[in-house]
């Protein structure tokens, strides 16, 4: 809790900040800008991303092609990595 002394000085020192540089001022009158939250993406889309990958690693292994099973590791990594953040959100909603 400030004392009187201190409201008086820093009510002073807003008159001269508001004085010296208005649009400065200004800046800090505004509410603050809130951020939109990055939406999760939807159950289905992880499980067909998954599918698919599996799909891809299946075709890898009978094919023997390595292009074929990196490109199958990275749509996995990829679902995994998404199915974790759906599993994250549900969590922190159920705390």
């Amino acid at each position: 809790m400030l004392s009187q002394h201190d409201r008086r000085a820093l009510a002073g020192i807003e008159r001269r900040l508001r004085e010296s540089d208005p649009r400065f001022a200004r800046r800090f009158e505004r509410p603050p800008v809130r951020r939109t939250r990055r939406r999760r993406p939807p159950w289905p889309a992880v499980i067909g991303g998954l599918a698919v990958g599996a799909a891809l690693l299946a075709a890898a292994i009978a094919a023997r092609s390595s292009s074929v099973a990196v490109a199958a590791a990275v749509v996995l990594v990829i679902a995994a990595a998404g199915a974790l953040r759906c599993a994250a959100s549900r969590l922190r909603r159920h705390l």
